[in-house]
């Protein structure tokens, strides 16, 4: 996965890109993926010491098949050569 920030001081948010398999041991990865990412990315829970469990309580998911890598590259690196954007990226997984 690669996050990349957009409009840090007026707008922020994420545009990336993820990879997800099927596997042996989950063979209904992408699926749930797509079923729970939305979910997941806002949870807003209260913990037992009171204070809450925030990702992103306003955020949203909105996830599409790549029609075009090309096209895909470009709209979610497009504002990365803004020096308030180009430090503050995401990378995530490994082999």
């Amino acid at each position: 996965m690669v996050l990349l920030p957009q409009d840090i001081t007026t707008n922020l948010h994420f545009h990336g890109i993820v990879v997800v398999k099927n596997s042996s041991m989950f063979p209904n990865k992408v699926r749930m993926f797509q079923e729970y990412s939305n979910r997941i990315w806002n949870t807003n829970k209260e913990l037992s010491s009171g204070n809450r469990d925030v990702i992103v309580p306003n955020g949203s998911v909105d996830i599409q098949e790549p029609i075009s890598t090309q096209n895909v590259s470009r709209y979610s690196t497009r504002k990365q050569d803004q020096y308030e954007n180009y430090e503050h990226y995401y990378i995530s997984g490994s082999k």
